[in-house]
């Protein structure tokens, strides 16, 4: 997938293969011509189940746009998912555009279609799909897309904080995860030169296992930045694989081994595991970028991309 610089805004990139739907609704000479787009799609108000139109919020790398839609929500809706596809628009000539199609079968990958804005800087979103582009194996790639498309992780690990002390802001997750994920990335790819530590595989984990690491804080928070009652009896690692527990299920299916391999690194117990992959070593350069973007925000300079 290429990023595509718009003009009008150099720090927005687009992730989707067509026209944003800011240049559909806004420039004149489009107002009467059929266009696709990928786009996360949510009911904007409750509706009874067969009435058409309804007013729709769509989700796109380059905002939130509200719409009228044409295709019945009997064709998506699917419990506790995002609903993405390719769809087809119509503009018109009251700046709401009109969802007149919708493929769900085409490949649309969540993170396409999360709005740039979101990240708090101009490239975290963009760094975090190519994290997620950069691992090789399959079926965890697979994992990390199916992750981002639960509505928990879709929504609020762009608007949730990293905890009361670290990253204590509405975002600081995202930016801490991703500035995590990225060092770990950087330093098991120098172990391999000039003769590989980490396989390519246990490179993988550890770059998902980083970005991952506190997913659970997505649903320990209240809105005010309150620890829920929940969170304060089991941990967000125990949310946290709670909320994951349906990808691993897929990626268990796929490689047993890998899906292993990660639980335990996502429940940091690595010290007793057995199997393919030094689960103890990854575990140790989290826990070196972990403590180390902690320690440069609470110093009062976060790693912002």
């Amino acid at each position: 997938m290429l990023f595509v610089r718009d003009a009008g805004n150099q720090n927005m990139f687009y992730r989707s293969r067509f026209m944003s739907i800011e240049n559909v609704v806004s420039a004149p000479e489009h107002t009467s011509g059929v266009f696709h787009c990928d786009a996360a799609i949510t009911e904007q108000e409750p509706a009874k189940e067969d009435q058409l139109p309804r007013l729709v919020r769509l989700f796109a790398n380059d905002g939130v746009h509200q719409a009228v839609s044409y295709v019945s929500p009997l064709f998506y809706s699917k419990p506790g998912k995002v609903d993405i596809a390719q769809l087809t628009l119509s503009a018109s000539t009251d700046s709401l555009p009109y969802v007149i199609g919708a493929d769900w079968n085409a490949k649309v990958l969540p993170l396409m279609v999360v709005p740039s804005t979101w990240g708090g800087d101009a490239r975290l979103v963009e760094r975090t799909y190519e994290l997620a582009a950069s691992v090789q194996h399959e079926a965890l790639r697979a994992f990390v897309h199916e992750v981002f498309g639960l509505k928990a992780v879709f929504f609020d690990f762009w608007t949730s904080t990293a905890g009361r002390k670290h990253h204590a802001w509405r975002g600081g997750l995202a930016s801490h995860s991703v500035e995590v994920a990225e060092a770990v990335n950087r330093m098991m790819a120098r172990s391999r030169v000039p003769a590989p530590v980490f396989t390519e595989a246990e490179c993988d984990l550890g770059r998902v296992a980083a970005l991952l690491h506190d997913i659970g804080k997505t649903v320990s928070y209240t809105a005010d930045r309150r620890c829920t009652a929940r969170a304060l009896a089991v941990g967000h690692d125990y949310l946290g694989l709670e909320l994951l527990q349906r990808p691993l299920d897929t990626l268990r299916q796929r490689d047993e081994a890998m899906a292993d391999a990660l639980t335990a690194l996502l429940l940091s117990r690595t010290r007793y595991t057995h199997g393919p992959y030094r689960c103890e070593a990854i575990r140790e350069v989290i826990s070196i970028a972990d403590n180390a973007s902690a320690r440069r925000n609470l110093a009062g300079s976060p790693v912002r991309g």
